[in-house]
């Protein structure tokens, strides 16, 4: 009797852990079934028609230029000139950008009782990186005084001062109202003669540790109508920085005289000053300034 139940019970066991051992489980498997194999086309089709994936191309984006940008990187111009004195100037322009582009500007200029004038315009075109040189007319200018010229579209300004007009004796210098004078010569002495009221010839002696200078000047007026011609005391002689006046002396004879006069009319004569004695002719030089409500011009004569 115990030994039926123990092999019961493992049958029990056995049936549920291993699946076809009993003679009921062997009824209801099908022998000849056999697994249905597995295809490999379906994994190779598979393969073979999955896309491969291909990288996007990048396009490279063409980089923009630089605009136009200008800049002027040199002025070659005369910082003082003389009165009437003939000059120019010149202006380098650079485009500092990479695309090209037009460079136009006005070109102004005023003096300092003067309005703005346009006295000349650039409009160029300049390629990346290069630049242009503009070269003004040659001018010249009537009166002492400080030119200031700008370059409107970039603001740009430079100076030029103009100083009173320097010749050497017997060189004209015209004066603005139309004067043509000029210095012919100076002479030295250490006496003048003269004819006294008795119409006698008398003799003046510079006094002690001077000497006499007479300045021989011309003045004609030029301008077409009645004008003034210089005076003598507008006449001074300079030595270094002592400044001599005209003085009135004795003699007469070839004095020059100035004033009014009527067109075409000229005036000559010597203007006489006393000076130090050690002074030559290298040392000395003639000047004369004038002016009007707004300029002043002048000149200087000397050896």
């Amino acid at each position: 009797m115990y030994r039926r139940k123990y092999l019961a019970t493992i049958g029990v066991v056995l049936t549920g852990s291993v699946a076809g051992c009993s003679d009921d489980s062997a009824e209801e498997a099908s022998p000849t079934d056999t697994p249905t194999p597995t295809s490999t086309d379906t994994l190779t089709d598979t393969l073979t028609e999955t896309p491969t994936d291909t990288p996007t191309e990048t396009e490279t984006e063409t980089p923009t230029p630089e605009p136009a940008s200008f800049e002027v990187v040199e002025i070659n111009a005369p910082d003082e000139v003389r009165v009437d004195e003939e000059w120019s100037f010149s202006v380098t322009i650079e485009n500092t950008g990479e695309a090209s582009g037009r460079f136009e500007t006005s070109i102004l200029a005023k003096g300092s009782e003067t309005d703005w004038q346009e006295v000349g315009s650039i409009s160029e075109e300049i390629e990346g990186g290069e630049q242009i040189t503009y070269d003004s007319k040659t001018g010249s200018y009537p009166y002492i005084d400080t030119l200031i010229y700008l370059f409107d579209a970039i603001d740009i300004q430079f100076t030029i001062q103009v100083l009173s007009a320097t010749l050497s004796f017997g060189e004209d210098y015209r004066s603005p109202d139309g004067i043509r004078m000029t210095v012919n010569e100076i002479e030295l002495k250490n006496s003048y003669t003269y004819e006294d009221y008795q119409g006698e010839q008398a003799v003046e002696e510079a006094s002690s540790g001077n000497q006499w200078a007479f300045v021989w000047f011309e003045a004609e007026n030029d301008s077409g109508s009645e004008e003034f011609v210089p005076l003598d005391s507008d006449i001074n002689l300079r030595a270094e920085n002592t400044q001599y006046d005209s003085e009135y002396i004795n003699k007469e004879e070839n004095a020059y005289d100035g004033g009014e006069v009527g067109p075409s009319i000229v005036r000559e004569g010597w203007i006489a000053y006393e000076i130090s004695d050690d002074l030559d002719m290298e040392d000395l030089r003639v000047e004369y300034f004038d002016s009007d409500f707004r300029n002043e011009w002048g000149v200087r004569w000397q050896a």
